[in-house]
Formats: structure tokens, sequence, C-alpha cells
């Protein structure tokens, strides 16, 4: 994710540290809530846990760098 988080920064041209702090606390927050409801699910379902953990884990990721990549756009935009 910090990886996602960084390419990015670079496209937008946005200095990662002005949106280090906001982005990396929603990667925190969206990264373990994402951990929760997969073990939550895996243990519902002991057969799919595994495939369930991993839809979970893409799907975080997928919408943290949507997220990443609109509040980037917005900066770069007011910078303009």
């Amino acid at each position: 994710q910090a990886s996602m988080l960084i390419g990015l920064a670079k496209v937008f041209g946005i200095s990662l540290t002005e949106a280090a702090a906001q982005q990396t606390a929603k990667a925190f927050v969206v990264g373990n809530l994402g951990k929760m409801i997969a073990s939550s699910l895996s243990k519902l379902i002991p057969g799919l846990g595994s495939a369930v953990c991993a839809t979970v884990a893409v799907a975080l990721t997928e919408a943290l760098g949507w997220e990443t990549a609109e509040e980037f756009a917005r900066q770069a935009k007011q910078k303009s």
C-alpha cells in the first residue's frame, strides 16, 4: 500500500509529505478494519476463509487507491 501511495503522489505531482499524515492514517484504519472483517469471516466460513481474506484485502487496497487518487487530484487542482 505504501508503494501505491508513493506512485500516486508522483503521478499527481504531490509531495508525499503534504498528504502523508492523512493518507497514512487512512491506510492504517482501512488496513486494520479489513483484517478484522476478514478474520471474522474466515472463522464463519472455514473452507473459504483464505479466499475471503484475499478478496477483502484486494477490495480494501483498491478502495484506498481510488480514495488516495481522488484526494491527490483535488490537491493538485488546488495548486493549479
